[in-house]
């Protein structure tokens, strides 16, 4: 199976950009016609399924990272489907590049010694939470390296490539692993033993102390602990970096246990440790935020429904929406993918996705989705002076240049002869980190307010909250609104 740069993958995918040195198969940059993104699409060496129970082991693992969902500090595999007869994985672009490249080309440690130090402890932060995650979905990555975190433009890790690393999960949280890279690779990988998230820490640790050595110079992952231990004698320093902070080196020292009972706790702990380290070295947080999960949960099972509808699964994808809009009964791109459901089925059920959609723009000044959808429909419909009003609307809005470019495109364009399901977009960056600060510490004043009876300030929170784009909706926001209504 091989495609060029141009070829139509399946009647879905136009090929942008391969990628050929991947040391588990091919890569390639293709744009998603239907849902108007760019995707990667990966799929392994031929020799790597060669049997029945590999395909069968890869494509279960596969769906495990799918169930993931949106994360910050994940990149997003949206489904596997068979294309030219084997199994591949369709997942979330991240457009910066990998951190193995950025540690090559020497680009994360740009700067003064004090960016570089931050830059990393961000990107140590980040791909901590982006593993919390994987364990708290059952999966244990088992390759967790440089070469599979992806860095955002503005220099967010995301962890990436959990259904390539093969972990055939087993009782008590522990597995076998099908596959490793020595050098990241845990004592008990290496010995082929049952391994347990600890196997994560270990290469976790490992990928760090990379960062601060400046690349790797050791073919096993179960000497990293004597690498550590000779780079603390030489004053954790390597040539041209800065130095490590001595509490990092400790942290790692944990991390880098022989034992896999004795090293340092859960990866989220870890994080929040890191955490507590960037904040007393910089004397302000870190852009790594603790992730926000009830944020992403109708946006995730949103994205689990249109992957299913991209595969003709469309009862299990309907079920999901419906999940979704219980969480969030105003949720935009359930709403319109249930209509686009029924359309499919000659229902009229338009009137009731305005209605939802209209909702939901006017809870959400901030967010730009509920007024293109909404704009959308009336296009389908033939209602062009509905949709001429919600331009105008959204131009006052005072969205980004991105934002608008798009509305101006449906402004200009036809009406659309058929809908195509719509994805809520992966979500990471330090502008997303500061939002959510943001939105954490009205919350925070908000519920004070209330508790002081000042009604009018919660109210006044409430509403800054409401405008920041993509918490408008937040099921804590809402919370807190009901709050306030049952005290007046």
């Amino acid at each position: 199976m091989s495609w060029r740069v141009g070829d139509l993958m399946e009647d879905s995918y136009r090929v942008k950009r391969v990628y050929t040195g991947g040391g588990m198969g091919i890569v390639y940059l293709a744009r998603h016609l239907a849902w108007e993104i760019d995707v990667a699409i990966k799929h392994p060496r031929p020799e790597l399924l060669s049997a029945a129970a590999q395909r069968r082991a890869f494509e279960r693992e596969c769906f495990t990272w799918s169930e993931i969902g949106l994360h910050p500090y994940v990149a997003t595999c949206f489904y596997t489907r068979e294309i030219g007869g084997v199994p591949c994985v369709i997942a979330e672009f991240v457009e910066g590049g990998s951190l193995r490249e950025w540690i090559d080309s020497k680009r994360l440690y740009n700067g003064e010694d004090a960016a570089v130090v931050a830059r990393i402890l961000q990107t140590a932060i980040a791909t901590a939470w982006g593993l919390a995650q994987a364990h708290d979905a059952g999966l244990i990555h088992c390759d967790m390296k440089p070469g599979n975190v992806l860095m955002t433009m503005d220099g967010m890790a995301k962890v990436t490539d959990f259904g390539l690393a093969k972990v055939c999960r087993g009782e008590n949280g522990s597995a076998v692993s099908a596959g490793l890279t020595a050098a990241y690779a845990s004592p008990e990988q290496m010995r082929g033993d049952a391994i347990t998230c600890a196997a994560d820490v270990w290469s976790w640790a490992v990928s760090v102390t990379e960062m601060f050595v400046g690349g790797i110079h050791w073919q096993s992952g179960a000497a990293a602990g004597a690498v550590l231990e000779e780079f603390g004698e030489r004053g954790r320093k390597a040539v041209g970096l800065p130095p490590m902070p001595e509490a990092v080196f400790e942290l790692l020292a944990r991390c880098l246990e022989y034992r896999p009972i004795e090293r340092s706790g859960s990866c989220a702990k870890i994080a929040e440790e890191l955490r507590e380290i960037y904040e007393d070295e910089f004397g302000e947080p870190c852009d790594a935020e603790k992730p926000d999960i009830e944020l992403f949960a109708a946006d995730s099972l949103n994205n689990r429904a249109v992957s299913l509808l991209d595969i003709g699964r469309t009862r299990d994808a309907e079920a999901l929406l419906r999940q979704a809009l219980g969480l969030d009964p105003h949720h935009p791109e359930a709403t319109y993918n249930l209509t686009v459901i029924g359309r499919s089925r000659n229902e009229r059920n338009e009137a009731w996705a305005i209605q939802q959609l209209r909702t939901a723009a006017d809870a959400e000044l901030g967010n730009p989705v509920p007024m293109k959808l909404l704009a959308t429909l009336f296009l389908f419909t033939g209602k062009r002076e509905d949709a001429r009003r919600c331009f105008d609307e959204a131009a006052k809005r005072g969205w980004t240049g991105a934002e608008n470019a798009e509305i101006d495109r449906l402004r200009s364009g036809e009406t659309r002869k058929e809908l195509a399901f719509v994805l809520a977009k992966p979500t990471s960056g330090s502008d997303f980190c500061a939002d959510l600060v943001r939105f954490r510490r009205l919350m925070d004043k908000a519920e004070t307010a209330i508790v002081e009876d000042r009604m009018n300030d919660a109210r006044r929170y409430l509403q800054m909250a409401a405008d920041i784009s993509g918490f408008g909706r937040h099921p804590h926001l809402r919370r807190i609104a009901g709050r306030l209504q049952n005290s007046l």
